[in-house]
């Protein structure tokens, strides 16, 4: 609320302190005071704070939360994730120890591409390096892995870099996966779910400049190493998950495994409640989501392999071997 319209209240009203800044699309509010106020809509009551700010061009705005709550909007639960952009949290990048015995293995030619599918290797280097995900390396390397491309069903291509050699000789750190139970039991009593889902999830973690390196591969189109958390390093599951649990440390409402995040609650409200929360969360340290792969609010979800609803968890049938499935003649 502007001041004109405050000084025009009658009866006038006592502002109360308000100490916390606010932040407006022109930046942010001078907040001079606030006050309770109640209206009736509906032949309902509604009690909510009114936050009185200093300037000739504030606008007189209903919060959304107070409008959903009145019924005067209809929120619709969406997230917006450009797919093309790759996200960096905003953690401590990832160091990767060498054990003290370990011998570099560097390989010095690059493996046969199909002709047909260089062109796709070279947008998808290409791709990763315009995200960086990888830069180009030209300096001698102690280490250095082959590359093999895979066809995707879609034709695009994943690069895979052949780190065996590299994991060999890694010291991991000790960080226990949390069990499928562990997770599961989480979700009970809970009736609406929402699946968020990270995207490339080990590569929005930094990897430290010294160790960036380690990770050197050779392609047809010269050498790369990785800037982010790469796939195929045998550290990148605990490191990740560790991460993943240092971002949701004490939200309600949430469980994740790896990349998957699951947010739930016993009604819609505090479910959606829960949502919020855990979006600001990740916007926070720039996790970003695969839109695609997200699903909202929804009264049922398969997670870890299982169906999970109201009525608690079940084993999921499309994951779950069935005898009928086998057919065998004894003669």
């Amino acid at each position: 609320m502007n001041m004109e319209t405050f000084k025009a209240l009658k009866p006038e009203r006592k502002l109360e302190p308000h100490h916390s800044p606010l932040e407006s699309p022109g930046g942010t509010l001078d907040i001079m005071g606030q006050f309770t106020a109640s209206t009736l809509h509906k032949q309902r009551k509604h009690i909510f704070n009114i936050y009185v700010a200093r300037g000739p061009t504030v606008n007189n705005l209903l919060g959304r939360d107070t409008a959903v709550e009145m019924g005067l909007v209809k929120r619709v639960q969406q997230v917006k994730t450009a797919a093309v952009h790759m996200g960096t949290m905003k953690t401590e990048p990832v160091k990767i120890h060498l054990r003290d015995d370990a011998v570099p293995h560097a390989v010095h030619t690059a493996r046969r591409v199909p002709l047909p599918l260089l062109p796709k290797v070279q947008a998808e280097l290409q791709r990763m390096e315009e995200h960086g995900v990888i830069v180009k390396v030209t300096q001698p390397t102690e280490w250095c892995a082959p590359m093999v491309p895979v066809l995707k069903p879609s034709g695009a291509v994943r690069i895979c870099v052949g780190l065996q050699k590299l994991n060999e000789n890694l010291k991991r750190e000790t960080y226990q996966l949390p069990t499928t139970d562990e997770t599961l039991a989480k979700l009970a009593g809970s009736t609406v779910f929402t699946s968020l889902d990270a995207a490339s999830g080990f590569w929005q973690i930094p990897l430290h400049e010294e160790s960036r390196i380690l990770t050197t591969f050779i392609t047809p189109f010269g050498r790369y190493c990785f800037t982010r958390l790469p796939f195929g390093i045998n550290i990148a599951p605990e490191i990740f998950q560790r991460k993943m649990h240092e971002l949701l440390e004490g939200l309600e409402g949430v469980a994740g495994y790896m990349d998957d995040v699951i947010v739930h609650g016993k009604d819609k409200a505090t479910h959606d409640r829960h949502l919020q929360s855990t979006l600001e969360r990740m916007k926070q340290v720039g996790l970003k989501l695969n839109e695609e792969k997200c699903v909202y609010a929804q009264p049922q979800l398969r997670f870890l392999g299982h169906i999970v609803d109201a009525n608690g968890v079940q084993a999921d049938p499309e994951k779950t071997w069935q005898p009928s499935q086998v057919h065998c003649t004894i003669s």
